[in-house]
């Protein structure tokens, strides 16, 4: 009998723990962002590190949102203290920062709403917040914080520059503004934000600066997915955090990088897909007439995803663009199930590619639909 007893108690504890470890990351996935964005000319990688593992969950996060201006929204911040209370108030924060954002204020409305916001609040919580908008096609970057820690930025050929934070902590005082400050970054920019956790563990934050400059140095050349692993793994080294971490990185790709984004199939995402393709033609230098032959090819291989590819559903549109030789290469591709046209005079859409395009390329398939446009001949200016 003790020993059937014992037997059902741990059964019952194990179920208890396994049941508590889905709930925790149920709350993480949705307290942090599923996946992060594939804007144009950019690309972004992020790392979260709770300080209790086993919890998956903490008061640390970062997002990033493609805006409906075609600017990105940067956020990172730390709720003091870490586990579910503190995961509670940063999905809160983090929510309040995007819907400010989608309402088109700028990052210092953002920092001081929040403020004010936290400081209303009973017992309202005190974190360190930053808040940027990155344009990817100017470079045009925008910046506020309150008690961050200061933001790497590394400019192509130049060592890197230490952006301090534009205030004090947030929740402190009602009264308190954070200013803004503007920077415009060159193609082939990377940016470096982290929070505390990182430049803590070692109990030396001077130390820890120093190292995660040295880091960067040496993962300039790394993408950004892989990059905010390997800064974590060489400037914590074999200290512990005892603190939630977050980190994330992004490049302004230089202006040869070829082309590479994703958006919506929906007829709203048709002029994201044209202002895109002239910018990437652009920076190709090639001549304006024949820019516009590439774009209206383009956005009629886009026209008919959006029309035919996913039925009732919805689903994604991918545009990659690249230099072969002296040719300009853009693929469409969608993975939905391709229809023929039902109304009379549609169905236009290839002999209009390939009046614009050198060569035109199609393949159908189970995993979706391919269109490839050629341009040979494309030289810069």
């Amino acid at each position: 009998m003790l020993r059937d007893a014992g037997h059902a108690r741990f059964q019952l504890f194990d179920q208890v723990q396994r049941r508590a470890g889905e709930l925790s990351e149920t709350l993480q996935r949705a307290l942090l962002p599923a996946g992060l964005p594939e804007p144009p000319f950019t690309a972004i990688g992020a790392l979260y590190l709770p300080a209790d593992p086993e919890a998956g969950i903490g008061g640390d996060w970062y997002d990033a949102l493609i805006l409906p201006d075609e600017t990105i929204l940067l956020s990172m911040g730390d709720i003091a203290g870490h586990g579910v209370q503190a995961a509670a108030a940063m999905g809160q924060v983090r929510h309040i920062a995007r819907a400010y954002a989608l309402e088109g204020r700028s990052p210092g409305e953002i920092v001081s709403t929040l403020n004010r916001f936290l400081c209303r609040l009973p017992d309202g919580p005190q974190l360190s917040v930053w808040i940027a908008t990155l344009d990817p096609y100017s470079g045009t970057f925008t910046y506020a914080g309150g008690g961050h820690p200061p933001v790497l930025i590394l400019r192509p050929e130049r060592p890197p520059d230490p952006v301090p934070c534009t205030g004090p902590p947030v929740g402190l005082m009602t009264t308190l503004t954070y200013r803004e400050e503007r920077l415009q970054l060159p193609p082939g920019t990377r940016l470096i934000a982290c929070t505390d956790g990182l430049l803590e563990a070692t109990r030396n934050i001077a130390e820890s600066e120093r190292r995660l400059i040295e880091a960067a140095e040496q993962t300039r050349a790394e993408a950004p997915t892989r990059t905010a692993q390997r800064l974590a793994d060489l400037v914590l080294g074999n200290h512990r955090h005892e603190d939630d971490t977050a980190i994330v990185v992004v490049d302004l790709l230089p202006a040869d990088a070829p082309l590479s984004f994703t958006v919506p199939a929906t007829p709203e995402s048709l002029h994201r897909v044209r202002r895109t393709v002239r910018a990437f033609a652009e920076r190709c230098g090639i001549r304006p007439e024949r820019a516009e032959e590439i774009v209206f090819a383009v956005g009629e291989a886009a026209l008919n995803t959006v029309e035919h590819a996913y039925r009732a559903v919805g689903g994604q549109l991918h545009v990659r663009g690249e230099r072969r030789g002296d040719a300009l290469v853009v693929t469409v591709r969608d993975v939905g199930e391709w229809r023929e046209p039902v109304e009379r005079g549609r169905g236009r859409g290839l002999r209009i590619m390939r009046q614009f395009a050198d060569e035109v390329k199609v393949e159908t398939g189970s995993g979706g639909t391919s269109v490839e446009l050629v341009w040979l001949g494309a030289k810069p200016r």
